[in-house]
């Protein structure tokens, strides 16, 4: 961007004086008495000069021509304050005026605060909606006529800023009045806090003040037989920009009464209007249905921007009509869907608004994007594979889910980890969605946010799609499993599957029955065949996940189908830097002391860093039990492991983990040395026992818990791992 010219900025500056010594003028001017007024033609010329500044300021502001400065000037004319003088001025210039018509005569009275008034209602939709309104949606033909009911209207309105409020339930108000009411109080109650970034006292009382007169506005205009579409009739245009208004005022003052923890009586009449008025702001053409939720309007006029913009309005209608089960809720999930698809920059604060009328709760947000996903799972199913997909939405959906999951994890919430419903979309959104490149993303998503859930949720989900005969949940995985064994299928594609299946077998290994496990050791062989002919990054990748499905195996029949020197031979040329074989390896491993030894000593160490420190913090107790199981096995070379001088390296260094008068550690070594202790002294018995079989440790079996978790390598991407979760 260029900078402005030396007579731009004089000009700027220029503006911003005369701005504010007319915005003073008025402020000190009002206080003089009618008579005063009427006497002193020198007030006259102040007050006109001061309204004309006003006014070019504010088309500047309607047409979006202004610096960025502008937006704190206009800030001072939306104050309620402010308001009240251009009021008081306009209760003094009618006095005025009306002392100088006839009795007798037929008149509407106007002055230069009612223009002032019109443009300030103008311009705050237009700065809120980011489009000039008024050249938009009203064509020369109609502007005379526009200018002239806006005028009108603004005349009919109370004499006191604090009345204009009655202006909207009044009997006796004409709709151009409405507007203009509508438009102030949206202008001061939504634009300014929108532009100051806080939400005043005094415009919280405004709001909770407005709530009765809003009900009774919206259940007059829906009974009195409002209608309108996407016509390019501005008069229709006005209406929808209106009811925008409205919702958006009506969603805030209740909100702010909430807030207040003052009782809200359910009004099921009011609410169903509501609704009806967003169906005629969102979509007033047609049904909502599945199709139109699943692809959500590209474009977004005034009238909808205003209500998608607002997070205060969305949270207030995902609170208001949480349940799927109510009607004409398609609605709701429509303007949920084009809030995603047009602000997705805006996501990671999804927890974030102006009021937080739910305390931060994700669970509003996640019922909210899952009603969306309900609708895109529909269509789905009912709608042939080679129709168009709005793949766009469904990514946005998943990465936002997959961030509330982790917001839910990290903060120990637990309010959406142990949520089954999403659990189960998830798992059945990923068998039905495609290959291409796109819907692969989506499943990669898919797949880290699977992994977060509680490991009982991920169980009964599975339980839950065997059973229900209608979804073919199984034959669908056992047709995707046959499908990734053709020779054309992308290593992509390949591996996104592979992540699937190691979700499926960690959720329930029982439940997947013969068929599937045979077809899934039947896809490990194919992959372990081609791994040592793929570039060496790509056989880390592959071989890493690989490991940790196979450590999956309940049966170790099926392991004969694989060729053990082959994964012998990717696992001990990977070298002890490689963490992610290590971590799936040493789940399934009969013997390769040598490399998890010196993987062992690498993380003792600390020779790990950024987020590999933290993998190795967890993968490390599930090394050292692979490392006691190669202890005890009756075999000759048990006696060099021991007498190995490395073997005597690690002792050491074990001893020094597990000391109780070891020096201070940081923070990573005290977590380490936590994570180790106990482990680490049944390791240490076992090296210094010279009977292995009677060493210090237990001969069962290990039934530690383990966990799977995501990382995401830098070089190639998203990783499984599997890890024990109590080692105690």
């Amino acid at each position: 961007m260029s900078l402005p010219s030396s007579d731009t900025e004089s000009d700027s500056e220029a503006d911003f004086v005369a701005f504010d010594h007319s915005y003073r003028h008025l402020r000190r001017i009002y206080r003089s008495l009618v008579a005063a007024i009427r006497k002193d033609t020198s007030i006259h010329t102040v007050i006109s000069a001061a309204s004309q500044v006003l006014i070019q300021f504010l088309d500047n502001v309607g047409n979006r021509t202004f610096e960025e400065h502008a937006q704190t000037q206009f800030a001072l004319l939306l104050r309620p304050a402010f308001l009240r003088i251009l009021f008081e001025h306009r209760r003094v210039f009618h006095a005025i005026a009306a002392s100088e018509v006839s009795s007798h005569a037929s008149s509407t009275i106007v002055c230069w605060v009612d223009s002032v008034l019109v443009k300030i209602a103008d311009a705050a939709v237009a700065l809120i909606s980011g489009s000039n309104e008024v050249d938009t949606h009203t064509s020369e033909p109609w502007r005379p006529q526009r200018e002239d009911d806006n005028l009108r209207g603004a005349s009919q309105l109370p004499g006191s800023w604090d009345l204009v409020g009655t202006v909207l339930n009044s009997q006796h108000a004409s709709p151009a009045a409405k507007r203009i009411g509508i438009r102030l109080l949206f202008a001061t109650c939504i634009t300014l806090p929108s532009v100051i970034l806080v939400v005043e006292d005094e415009i919280k009382l405004i709001r909770r003040r407005l709530l009765e007169p809003l009900r009774q506005c919206v259940l007059n205009t829906v009974t009195g037989g409002f209608r309108a579409n996407y016509s390019s009739d501005p008069i229709v245009e006005q209406e929808r920009i209106n009811f925008a208004m409205m919702i958006t005022l009506y969603a805030a003052a209740e909100t702010e009464l909430d807030r207040c923890s003052k009782p809200v009586l359910e009004q099921p009449h009011t609410l169903s209007c509501l609704l009806d008025l967003l169906h005629v702001v969102m979509f007033p053409d047609d049904v909502v249905t599945s199709l139109i939720v699943s692809t959500p309007l590209t474009e977004l006029d005034t009238a909808q921007r205003i209500v998608v913009d607002r997070y205060d309005t969305l949270y207030w209608l995902w609170r208001t009509w949480d349940d799927l089960r109510l009607a004409n809720t398609e609605i709701v999930s429509l303007t949920t869907a084009a809030w995603l698809y047009h602000t997705p920059h805006l996501l990671p604060s999804v927890l974030e608004c102006e009021t937080r009328p739910s305390e931060n709760d994700p669970r509003l947000a996640g019922n909210a994007i899952l009603h969306v996903l309900f609708h895109y799972l529909s269509f789905l199913k009912s709608h042939p594979a080679n129709v168009e997909r709005n793949t766009r939405l469904l990514h946005i959906m998943s990465e936002t889910l997959l961030d509330l999951l982790r917001e839910d994890a990290c903060h120990h919430r637990h309010q959406v980890c142990n949520r089954e419903d999403l659990c189960t979309v998830f798992y059945e959104l990923w068998v039905y969605i495609g290959d291409a490149d796109d819907e692969l993303s989506v499943k990669e998503t898919l797949v880290e946010a699977l992994v977060l859930f509680d490991t009982t949720v991920m169980n009964s989900s599975i339980l839950k799609l065997i059973k229900d005969i209608s979804i073919d949940f199984m034959e669908r995985v056992n047709s995707l499993l046959g499908r990734c064994m053709q020779p054309l299928t992308s290593r992509r594609q390949l591996k996104s599957t592979l992540d699937f299946v190691v979700c499926l077998r960690h959720s329930n290994f029982t439940a997947l029955g013969h068929t599937t496990h045979d077809t899934a050791m039947s896809l490990f062989r194919i992959i372990l065949a081609g791994l040592c002919e793929w570039p060496r990054v790509t056989q880390s990748h592959f071989a890493a996940t690989l490991f940790v499905a196979l450590s999956q195996e309940k049966k170790p029949s099926r392991m004969k189908v694989l060729d053990q020197a082959k994964l012998w031979h990717i696992f001990t040329t990977a070298g002890p830097t490689d963490l992610y074989q290590a971590a799936g390896f040493s789940q399934m491993i009969a013997e390769a002391w040598d490399c998890l030894r010196d993987v062992l000593l690498l993380i003792i160490r600390g020779r790990f860093f950024g987020d590999e420190e933290a993998l190795a913090i967890l993968v490390c107790p599930v090394i050292c039990r692979a490392l006691i199981h190669l202890l005890r096995q009756p075999h000759s070379h048990v006696n060099f492991i021991l007498h190995s001088p490395w073997t005597a390296t690690l002792l050491l260094e074990l001893q020094n983990v597990v000391a109780a008068d070891a020096p201070p550690l940081d923070r990573q070594g005290q977590v380490l040395q936590s994570r180790l202790r106990s482990v680490a002294k049944s390791l240490i018995d076992a090296l210094v026992s010279q009977d292995i079989r009677k060493s210090g440790g237990p001969d069962k079996e290990s039934t530690d818990e383990t966990a799977l978790v995501t990382c995401i390598r830098p070089d190639i991407g998203l990783q499984l791992v599997l890890f024990a979760v109590d080692l105690d």
